[in-house]
């Protein structure tokens, strides 16, 4: 193999390897005061930061106070019309049905 080809799958191979590094985190504090439902997962009234990340179809669930992380629950990404000013999480009755984040094209939606 010549030097150049070697150069270009090192180049290659590093760009593969970083591109969880490029993958952003967009995230929404939700504070409850009674029992709520993401997905499967019952929320107790509490604080809680929900973490999604752009590579996964799934959000963390993290508790504010100890920042244990409580649950992985599976999403899906969905495109908005337009940009929300700030940070959005949508119910239905006592259940999250969709988290739209701030300045961003796009939210997670739960089944």
């Amino acid at each position: 193999m010549d030097l150049r080809r070697k150069t270009c799958l090192t180049v290659v191979a590093v760009l593969a390897l970083s591109l969880p590094i490029w993958a952003r985190t967009d995230s929404a504090q939700l504070v409850v005061d009674h029992p709520v439902t993401i997905g499967a997962q019952q929320l107790k009234p509490g604080t809680y930061n929900l973490k999604a990340n752009d590579a996964e179809n799934q959000i963390s669930i993290v508790r504010a106070d100890d920042g244990k992380t409580i649950a992985s629950i599976p999403c899906e990404w969905v495109q908005l019309a337009q940009k929300p000013r700030q940070t959005e999480v949508l119910f239905n009755a006592d259940r999250v049905v969709e988290i739209d984040f701030a300045g961003q094209t796009k939210g997670v939606a739960f089944r």
